[in-house]
């Protein structure tokens, strides 16, 4: 018997992987044989156990990077097992100076994505974490990605966040930049005695 097992995420075509989703999305997976009578699939619970030769099975929440494997048993035996990869898209995010006195200008957003299959990048920078992107990189290839775009005037705490797109995945992490206030000087004065006069 021979097995074909291929996948998608709700908004692609079928591939054979792998292919890069949303934690917490849904993948729909499909599969035909010849010459087989049953098959039995192995990997994720959802997933794992008795199937027809063919069919189309739906798996929602994948919140794990999961390998999903298929044979297939007919009066010639058992296939090889057909295994599609299936990835979450995660980001770490870095803010560099993540600290400093008012005005804090030209901070570093370093986004890293990991979790990822093939294609383009998408970097989405927002300095303050308030749906208003300062920086959108456009389709790339690079990971990571840096941008010195953010500046901060005035004292306070603030979220700066990232949304990066990859495939039918995205994925967005944040990271807290604190800005304190600009100290006036503190002046000092002293002498001695035979500078002042003594009293």
């Amino acid at each position: 018997p021979t097995v074909n097992l291929q996948c998608k995420s709700t908004a692609a075509g079928f591939s054979e992987g792998p292919i890069s989703i949303t934690s917490g999305g849904a993948v729909i997976l499909n599969w035909s044989s010849a010459d087989a009578t049953s098959c039995t699939a192995t990997g994720p619970a959802s997933w794992a156990g008795t199937k027809a030769a063919s069919g189309t099975q739906t798996i929602s929440n994948v919140t794990a990077n999961s390998i999903f494997g298929l044979s297939c048993t007919g009066p010639g035996g058992t296939s090889p097992v057909d295994n599609f990869d299936v990835r979450i898209l995660s980001v770490d995010l870095i803010a560099v100076p993540s600290s400093g006195t008012a005005p804090l200008n030209n901070v570093n957003l370093t986004a890293t994505a990991s979790g990822t299959s093939t294609g383009t990048y998408r970097y989405f920078f927002d300095c303050t974490n308030n749906d208003s992107n300062e920086h959108d990189s456009g389709d790339i290839s690079s990971n990571p990605y840096s941008w010195n775009g953010c500046s901060y005037a005035s004292a306070g705490t603030y979220t700066a966040k990232v949304l990066i797109e990859r495939g039918t995945g995205s994925a967005e992490n944040t990271a807290q930049i604190t800005v304190n206030a600009n100290q006036p000087p503190n002046p000092s004065f002293s002498c001695d005695a035979s500078a002042c006069g003594a009293g």
